[in-house]
């Protein structure tokens, strides 16, 4: 026999009713089947089976609440009826006592003696034939069906994604969301989507019992929100196998990633408008002449990804807003695209629906979602705003990335230009954004304090494989100023120690590979190398010239390559999210020490450890051209916006003069 799985009911988390709650109860009402209602209307979608206890349960609360809600609008007669079991309603002979008939009737013990017995009276009348008595009961049941038909329409709705979570949830539920900035049930959907089985564990006070609640009660309204929880979120992430989920995604025609959109022939570009006479590419459509450009382009690190991502959106948006394919783009469809990067965020959405024809939430998804999950989505979704009509607290787009994304449109078209893919560059005549762009935010690195206090408590983390690579990473990182793609595809083969030939100089360099695939070195300090060679030690390299030269300098734990027996590296969004939860982590730990500066912990990412090298090395007396070497910056002005970093110590220095 199958063992049940206890689903406890939803109505432990919600403080509302939906209507799969009043069918429930109706059917009850009527005398049918209690497991037959359950996993008519119960049930989640998942096959799990409710303890009969639970149903039990559910009965009651449903019950109890309603005679409450009917009470306090003055329905007395309605909150009595609905207190009348159905097998009260049954026409017998045998007549129950006075008690037998409170014990089933009156649980809670909300009437008094002569509301009791009025109770009693109707249900079994102590004269008159069996007509009679099956006419009371008929009444009986009706007065219960306009009971539930009543208190239906007034309280019943369906939940909608842009619903608050304490409209539908019990407010220390809903509380504890909104702390860690889930304030919608679409946040609350893509957060579980995101996170996946173990959702709830980032998030204080919300247990496995009640994290199960909730995703069972989504589930049951997956069809009323259009929104559904996938697959991956559902089970533990050890028995959702990524690989094949990359590979089964089917192609469609939507709002997915470029490897995965399929358009119809007549938008593929294969007659695109503008098309070169003679193309001299082989590409037969727009996705075959981008797929070109990039292998132009370096075929990993953060310069290929954000290649690809200007592409994708371009490509997106002109075969879904626009209707017309890449090849068919001229400078008003350009002109418009910009605009459309513009306005994301920033205008509310009564204007945006008169502009666009997709809802901008639609182009909106939380960070680093995978790729093969349904909801990636091609723009990350700023924080929502509390004022009026505007759906966002600010733009998607900073007006620097807006001009780096015409930047990369305007070079992959005349990259299909000149291989004659297409006539035309039709990004030649947009005119460029007028605003000057802002530089670096050196503002996002910590200052000699914070940085002191963050080690602090790195010391206090027992020392285990997750400690030693955080320690080797935050060393690097602070040490060379290394871009987060540099780090986790370094090699040990790319250190080397140098020695100097006319002077007693020696050291350590590492080989990078950066932006536009430019080589430079990268001078590795004493105390980096030291940290390394540490946690190498605990990978099991004893000595240094026992490390192979194939193995990454950061690894991921516990995994190898089965053919090469060596360490597997680190992803991009795997080391992104460790010092993220380290960061936040710390800002907690840290909020009696550093008081208001422990927010600006709490939204360090790996870049703030480059900044903050930049501005600790010039706040040193580094000079500006070795930090630019080492950074591997195309000018000296862009190492120079360092100077400034260190607010603190300037408003010290200026208040001397009072």
């Amino acid at each position: 026999m199958q063992k049940k799985r206890n689903t406890p009911p939803a109505g432990l988390v919600l403080s509302r009713f939906g209507r799969n709650h009043f069918a429930f109860f109706r059917g009850w009402l009527e005398g049918l089947d209690l497991h037959t209602l359950a996993k008519l209307y119960l049930e989640p979608l998942n096959g799990a089976t409710l303890h009969e206890r639970t149903i039990v349960d559910t009965v009651n609360w449903i019950r109890r609440d309603l005679i409450t809600l009917a009470r306090r609008h003055g329905q007395f007669s309605f909150a009595r009826a609905i207190s009348i079991n159905p097998d009260r309603l049954v026409f017998s002979d045998k007549e129950p006592t006075l008690d037998e008939f409170r014990e089933e009737t009156d649980p809670f013990e909300m009437y008094s003696e002569s509301e009791l017995l009025e109770l009693f009276m109707q249900a079994y009348p102590a004269s008159g034939g069996s007509d009679r008595k099956k006419s009371r009961i008929n009444r009986l049941r009706e007065r219960q069906r306009r009971a539930l038909a009543w208190l239906e329409s007034s309280i019943a709705v369906d939940p909608h994604p842009d619903d608050p979570v304490d409209a539908w949830l019990i407010p220390n539920l809903a509380l504890h969301l909104q702390n860690h900035d889930i304030s919608t049930i679409r946040e609350l959907v893509d957060h579980i989507n995101h996170f996946g089985n173990r959702w709830h564990a980032r998030i204080r006070n919300i247990g496995t019992g009640a994290a199960a609640r909730i995703v069972y009660w989504l589930r049951e309204n997956e069809y009323a929100l259009k929104m559904r929880l996938q697959t991956h979120a559902l089970i533990r992430r050890s028995e959702f196998d990524v690989e094949l989920a990359r590979q089964t995604r089917p192609v469609s025609l939507g709002i997915v990633p470029i490897e995965y959109f399929q358009p119809r022939h007549v938008l593929d570009g294969f007659n695109g408008i503008n098309r070169g006479e003679r193309n001299r590419t082989l590409a037969f459509n727009d996705y075959e002449a981008i797929q070109l450009w990039l292998k132009t382009v370096a075929h990993a690190g953060n310069t290929w990804r954000s290649y690809r991502k200007e592409a994708e959106r371009f490509l997106l948006w002109s075969i879904l807003e626009r209707g017309k394919p890449v090849s068919s783009m001229l400078v008003d469809d350009c002109i418009a695209y910009r605009d459309f990067l513009f306005d994301l965020g920033r205008i509310p959405n009564s204007i945006w629906n008169q502009k666009y024809r997709i809802p901008q939430e639609n182009w909106l998804g939380k960070r680093s979602t995978e790729r093969w999950s349904e909801a990636w989505r091609p723009f990350e979704r700023p924080p929502l705003s509390n004022h009026g009509d505007y759906p966002y607290s600010g733009p998607v787009l900073s007006l620097q990335s807006q001009k780096h994304a015409q930047t990369v449109l305007k070079a992959m078209c005349e990259f299909l230009t000149r291989q004659r893919y297409l006539d035309s560059n039709p990004w030649d005549g947009v005119p460029p954004l007028q605003r000057q762009t802002p530089g670096i935010k050196v503002e996002r690195s910590f200052t000699f304090r914070q940085w002191e206090a963050i080690i602090a408590y790195l010391e206090t983390k027992p020392y285990d494989a997750k400690h030693a690579r955080l320690r080797a990473v935050l060393k690097l990182g602070y040490g060379t100023g290394l871009r987060l793609s540099e780090m986790v595809s370094a090699l040990w083969a790319d250190i080397r120690y140098f020695e100097s030939s006319t002077s007693e100089i020696r050291g350590w360099e590492l080989r990078v590979t950066g932006k536009g695939m430019k080589e430079r070195l990268v001078a590795m300090p004493t105390a980096v190398m030291a940290e390394l060679h540490r946690y190498m030690q605990f990978r099991g390299y004893e000595n240094l010239s026992d490390i192979p030269e194939d193995a990454p300098i950061i690894d991921r734990i516990g995994l190898t390559n089965v053919t090469t027996e060596s360490a597997v590296t680190l992803s991009h969004s795997g080391l992104y999210k460790t010092l993220k939860t380290f960061f936040r982590d710390a800002s907690v730990a840290l909020a009696d020490e550093l008081q208001e500066s422990s927010r600006q912990i709490e939204k360090a990412s790996t870049h703030w450890l480059r900044h903050t090298s930049g501005s600790h090395a010039i706040a040193k007396g580094v000079p500006v051209e070795v930090i630019r070497d080492n950074f591997g910056h195309a000018s000296i002005d862009t190492t120079s916006i360092y100077i400034t970093a260190e607010t603190e110590r300037r408003i010290v220095e200026m208040e001397k003069l009072f």
